[in-house]
């Protein structure tokens, strides 16, 4: 059975937008985590961007579509001017983003769940086409260690049988650091 994820108000997307320029402008350039990405990947790009800090991670073979981004927010400042943002709120933001960029769209809730670090969080399976390939990918949202963290990764359809498996193990590996370490 496919649930359709919440759908956030105009009133949350303004919210979010305000606050990701806050927390663009208070990011620090360095990691709340260790992490160690699987060989085939190669990074890290980091981009202050609306959403808080993203971490992202590319194929090194330039042919494949394979990539990981790692997106952090300080949940203190979240609390702070917005009060909370459930899992389920933060997850679909990302979803609809994807829905609008993707056809034939479609997008399942996991029933076990998401390994980042010692935490579990939920997550969602997608797939999607775009022009040049059929695309998979796995979307996460939840709070670790101070920052809500938002996990995405995306692979071709068929590629994604080897490449996910040693993604998921590579984020069971990440070490997060508490909010008070980094400024």
């Amino acid at each position: 059975m496919t649930r359709r994820p919440m759908q956030p108000t105009p009133r949350a997307f303004v919210a979010v937008a305000a606050l990701c320029g806050v927390l663009a402008q208070a990011a620090a350039a360095t990691a709340p985590f260790t992490f160690a990405a699987p060989d085939f990947l190669a990074g890290t790009d980091v981009t202050r961007s609306l959403m808080g800090d993203t971490h992202a991670w590319v194929a090194r073979d330039s042919t494949r579509h394979t990539r990981l981004m790692l997106t952090t927010m300080r949940a203190a400042d979240i609390r702070a001017r917005f009060g909370s943002l459930t899992d389920l709120q933060c997850v679909s933001l990302f979803l609809d983003e994807l829905r609008a960029t993707h056809q034939d769209f479609f997008v399942i809730a996991m029933n076990h769940p998401l390994r980042l670090g010692p935490a579990e969080f939920i997550h969602f399976r997608w797939t999607g086409d775009t022009p040049r390939a059929t695309l998979t990918g796995v979307l996460s949202c939840g709070e670790l260690a101070g920052y809500y963290y938002v996990v995405h990764f995306v692979d071709e359809l068929k590629a994604a049988t080897r490449s996910f498996p040693a993604i998921r193990a590579a984020l069971k590996a990440l070490q997060p650091e508490t909010a008070g370490a980094r400024p």
